[in-house]
């Protein structure tokens, strides 16, 4: 654990905290582990969800949300909004606004 907290530049006492589940890293913080372990800081948390967190008091995305106030409103996109697509296909609202030339 000292090594680590050297080669990091983590303090011994956030190591030890962050090992006993104690304490939850900063992004910087993993990322200075990973790169003290030679592995990409992002195979700590490949595969976490929400749910591993305990129960929410929702099951919704940002995007339900959207969905469900422009339903209750009537309201669809603005007639300065774009529909666009992820990579995935899906289709979200993007604002975009059209600037007289």
């Amino acid at each position: 654990m000292d090594d680590l907290s050297e080669l990091a530049v983590v303090s011994l006492t956030s190591i030890g905290k962050i090992e006993r589940g104690v304490q939850s890293p900063s992004a910087e913080t993993l990322v200075r582990i990973a790169t003290a372990l030679d592995v990409d800081a992002g195979s700590f948390i490949r595969g976490i969800t929400a749910d591993h967190y305990g129960r929410r008091s929702h099951q919704f995305t940002a995007r339900d949300f959207i969905r469900e106030q422009q339903a209750r409103t009537g309201g669809g996109p603005s007639a300065d909004a774009q529909t666009v697509s992820d990579a995935d296909g899906d289709t979200a609202n993007d604002d975009v606004r059209r600037s007289a030339s």
